[in-house]
């Protein structure tokens, strides 16, 4: 059976030291409908006092806005995202604010790229009667209810944010369930005011928050102004999950005596916000993954990071099943929704995988063995570099994992009976394998399959079944600071979606860092010689009995 600790070793190996509309202030109205037109048709807009706004979408679609004069940047306060102190997760239901939910478009700058993304399952995202009967006035609502979960992010436009699983309809008092989790409230985190000021467009904290997909839209930006082969990158929204954690020790550690853990007196907060989807096929081909990381410590330690992490290559993966110490047969898998530009290599990162050859090896075993977690491990970094590539921050190594990913790689699979089948091409569903039976009598044993189906007795859980075992909400993550060379700098840097080029002002698709203006080697000053900085491990699980895949 794999296990989180093996990672270790295998990742040390790996050269990681582990072991849409515009709004201005006082506009009583707003529409959304689209206005669609031939080639060589034109439109005109009559705004009051002639003005109008254009804002680019994409290649086929263009926001059109009218704007007053004075163009206030701040959401007005009665149309408000929900606060954070709002989300906190009780047992049964968060309740949205009596005011309602925020439509999209109210922010300064229209829309986010993520908005909307999200679509109920009918089967199961519903709004409840407290008699379980479906509240159909609330469920009609339930996409509407899930957007008022949202943020204005640093470009001025809406973002959709953390919320609970389940939420209490404002206006009926239905319970209504998003079927998806993100993780940790950030808003219980003790820094998150400072969260909040970092992300905060021209000083709103009000209507601050982490926003999901924002590096996303920066690289739009950044691609266009750089005429950069690189395509848009666009993640999912239920991949979006949150981690923190405060008061964490700060050890030291010898690659001779990987087990020997040295104290440094040094404590830190530490919260992370990763895109890491292992419900789709996304995975197998991209490589790029938004993450923001902040780590404030004992010591003085400061940072705020946020960038399009390179968890290795694109158009491939590493299969997570080879022996320990030695992750490295790669798995290609082209480039049929990825982009060969994207940058990347083993260096910067790994996406270590399940695929068919890990099932048959380690999962539908014979009587007497049980079968393998169904694991992945994101190792990736949180540098950041000058423009002649100078190293601001190095060293934070992080790794992400999943114990059971709802889907692995299974080339030619395909899911005709799904309506957005063309996102799960060459993956087959982990839950499916809990009922499969190889002709020599290996099956599944033990472990998710046995407690889902009661070993065996229920035989009718499919791969989006909120009663699966394979959910994606058994997580860890590997905590720990950077080395910083930052003592001559300003602690406000600008860089690239990659982290890189970094500047003291910004550019076009630009992405604020925060670098406390220090130097420090976390290994030099408590150690020397080879002495690293030990990762302090994170597990939870955030199962919930109205979740389900994608999540």
């Amino acid at each position: 059976m794999i296990k989180r600790k093996v990672m270790l070793v295998a990742v040390a190996i790996a050269g990681f030291l582990f072991v849409g509309l515009s709004i201005a202030a006082g506009a009583a109205n707003m529409n959304l409908a689209p206005v669609n037109l031939a080639n060589g048709d034109t439109i005109t807009i009559n705004c009051p006092g002639g003005a109008n706004t254009v804002s680019g979408q994409n290649s086929a679609s263009t926001l059109l806005a009218c704007a007053v004069a004075a163009t206030a940047t701040a959401v007005p306060p009665t149309a408000t995202a929900v606060p954070p102190t709002a989300t906190a997760v009780p047992p049964t239901a968060t309740k949205a604010p009596a005011a309602g939910p925020v439509q999209p478009g109210q922010a300064p700058n229209g829309n986010s790229m993520a908005m909307g993304l999200w679509n109920p399952n009918p089967k199961y995202d519903n709004c409840y009667n407290a008699n379980g009967s479906i509240n159909a006035e609330a469920t009609s609502r339930i996409k509407q209810l899930h957007a008022s979960f949202s943020v204005v992010g640093p470009d001025g436009k809406l973002y959709p944010t953390w919320h609970p699983p389940v939420v209490t309809d404002p206006t009926t008092g239905a319970s209504c369930r998003f079927g998806h989790e993100h993780g940790k409230d950030p808003s219980n985190f003790p820094n998150y005011n400072e969260i909040k000021e970092f992300y905060a467009y021209n000083g709103d904290v009000a209507n601050s928050g982490i926003p999901f997909g924002y590096v996303n839209d920066q690289l739009d930006i950044w691609t266009a102004a750089n005429n950069s082969p690189i395509s848009m990158r666009h993640e999912d929204h239920v991949g979006n999950k949150i981690e923190w954690e405060v008061n964490v020790p700060v050890s030291m550690s010898n690659p001779n005596n990987i087990g020997v853990k040295t104290p440094t007196g040094v404590n830190c907060n530490y919260l992370s916000a990763v895109h890491q989807g292992t419900s789709t096929h996304d995975a197998f081909q991209n490589n790029l993954h938004g993450v923001f990381y902040m780590a404030k410590c004992s010591d003085g330690q400061n940072l705020k990071l946020n960038k399009l992490v390179k968890f290795g290559q694109a158009g491939q993966f590493t299969r997570v099943c080879d022996a320990v110490g030695d992750r490295t047969t790669v798995i290609n898998t082209g480039f049929s929704y990825s982009n060969p530009a994207y940058p990347g290599t083993p260096r910067d990162g790994l996406r270590n995988i399940t695929d068919r050859s890990c099932v048959i090896d380690h999962f539908l075993v014979p009587n007497g063995k049980w079968s393998m977690n169904f694991y992945e491990a994101w190792p990736g970094n949180m540098n950041i570099t000058g423009k002649q590539g100078q190293e601001l921050v190095r060293g934070v190594d992080l790794l992400f994992d999943v114990e059971n990913a709802v889907r692995y790689y299974s080339p030619g699979k395909t899911h005709p009976e799904l309506a957005d089948g063309s996102k799960y091409s060459d993956a087959a569903f982990s839950m499916e394998l809990c009922y499969e039976v190889l002709p020599n009598g290996n099956r599944a044993r033990g472990g998710e399959c046995e407690a889902a189906t009661k070993s065996g007795t229920i035989k009718d859980i499919t791969w989006d079944d909120p009663r699966s075992g394979f959910k994606g909400t058994n997580r860890g993550l590997y905590f720990k600071p950077g080395d910083v060379k930052n003592s001559a700098g300003p602690l406000v840097w600008y860089t690239d979606p990659f982290g890189e080029n970094a500047s003291t002002t910004p550019f076009p698709g630009s992405i604020k860092q925060i670098i406390g203006q220090r130097d420090i080697n976390y290994g030099q000053k408590y150690g020397g010689g080879n002495t690293f900085t030990v990762p302090e491990v994170i597990n939870r699980s955030y199962d919930n009995p109205t979740v389900h895949a994608p999540n």
